[in-house]
Order: structure tokens, then sequence, then C-alpha cells
């Protein structure tokens, strides 16, 4: 069966509208002090990510004030050399604060092996050192 070209734009664009709307809409940004981070072998051949838990600061009111967790592909490398979207923090230090850009779901095609279960993780898409209020800790 043929279809029309007509009809084939419209589902391609409203696809691609669909997308990226959904996208905009599922990301979450915040400012957060690192409480901790779990230590990782490096990335490398395998693909992998560390679970680190943050001190939310500033952002939805609702995670104000709340610790979240937030899986981190290749925490060992800094920002910038694992994704040049992935934002410019060097490295994870806890106690410092960072503006995090985070996602429900895991685009960065890194592994996640949970020991238990954490249905309420996000997943970093991006991370930038937020020199004030590291300064004020």
């Amino acid at each position: 069966m043929r279809i029309p070209s007509s009809v084939a734009k419209a589902v391609l664009v409203g696809a691609l509208f669909s997308t990226s709307m959904t996208a905009k809409a599922a990301e979450v940004v915040i400012t957060a002090r690192l409480i901790s981070i779990e230590p990782q072998a490096g990335c490398g051949y395998l693909h992998v990510g560390s679970l680190a838990k943050y001190l939310v600061l500033a952002g939805p009111q609702n995670l104000v004030s709340t610790e979240i967790e937030v899986f981190v592909p290749c925490a060992e490398m800094p920002r910038i050399m694992y994704s040049p979207d992935a934002g410019d923090l060097q490295r994870f230090e806890v106690g410092a604060t960072h503006d995090l850009t985070l996602s429900r779901k895991n685009d960065s095609g890194a592994t996640l092996t949970l020991q238990q279960n954490h249905s309420g993780i996000y997943f970093l898409r991006a991370a930038s050192s937020n020199v004030e209020r590291t300064r004020d800790r």
C-alpha cells in the first residue's frame, strides 16, 4: 500500500514535534549539593555510570530540600570530554554545588545495574559548577 506524500509529511512533522515537546517537558533543571557518589571503574570499552545522591537547593518546589538519586554516566570524566552537551563540570566532588539538567529517561546509553529498587532515579544530561553556592558552603 502506498501512502500519499502529504500524509507521510504530516505524520513525520507531527512525530518530530511530539518528540521534541516530550524531550523538553521531561527535563528538570536544579541546583543541588553533592552528598555522595559511588565509585566506579573507569569508562572505556564499557559505558557505565555511578549513582550520586544530591540535596536539591533550587529548582521545582516539589524537589527543593529533598534528596534525590542521579545516575551519572562516566562520572570520572570531565563532562565536556564525555559529551559536548554534558556541561562544563570538571569532576564530581562531594560537598560541591552543581547546576544540573536531569531527565527521567536514560538517554546516555550507559549501563545501569542496581542492587535495589531505585524507581525515583533521575538521569544526568548536563552538569556545571555553581561557584557562588559552592563558595558559601
